[in-house]
């Protein structure tokens, strides 16, 4: 496994974030040596940026067939076509900003791409409103750290989203 930026959580639980072998059955190596197994953080047993890692252990057989992980990734297949609209929108935006287009036409295109973003932008608080209502058993752990997962995701996502409305709004000032 090869990190890019090594986070400061403790090492075990974000190494079974990303492998989903769990924390308490892992042996993490690291240029040979066995990392510790208490509250260490990568960077105190000095993994770096692009450092690789050695885990051992057995992968978590978790219920995938549950019916809140099934609505989870139900919601994320959603998500992702929203996402493809949004990087649909992008490219047209900074075609329009580096001057690709009439100027006459600038300013209806701007007001569509708009008022497209806005939709994509509704669509993603609709999914987070559906992984809001999705009731977890206790025994669903897997389900819950995919939804945490897929809702930081769709909050990034309407970031950037925010950022291009701004981008288009600014644009729209010159071409009105």
């Amino acid at each position: 496994m090869r990190l890019m930026n090594p986070p400061r959580l403790r090492a075990a639980n974000q190494i079974e974030e990303l492998t989903d072998v769990l924390h308490n059955s892992q042996k993490i190596i690291h240029r040979g040596k066995t990392l510790s197994r208490g509250e260490v953080t990568l960077a105190s047993c000095g993994v770096g940026p692009g450092a690789k890692l050695m885990v051992l252990g057995k992968k978590h057989e978790h219920e995938d067939n549950s019916i809140s992980f099934k609505a989870v990734l139900k919601v994320e297949e959603s998500c992702s076509k929203v996402e493809r609209r949004l990087n649909d929108a992008i490219p047209e935006v900074e075609g329009i900003s580096q001057g690709y287009m009439d100027p006459r036409l600038c300013g209806e295109a701007l007001t569509k791409l708009r008022k497209q973003l806005l939709a994509v932008n509704e669509d993603f608080m609709r999914h987070l409103e559906q992984l809001d209502g999705i009731d977890f058993q206790e025994t669903d752990v897997r389900a819950r750290q995919r939804r945490k997962t897929l809702v930081k995701r769709i909050q990034q996502l309407m970031e950037r989203c925010d950022r291009e409305h701004e981008h288009i709004n600014k644009l729209l000032m010159n071409y009105t």
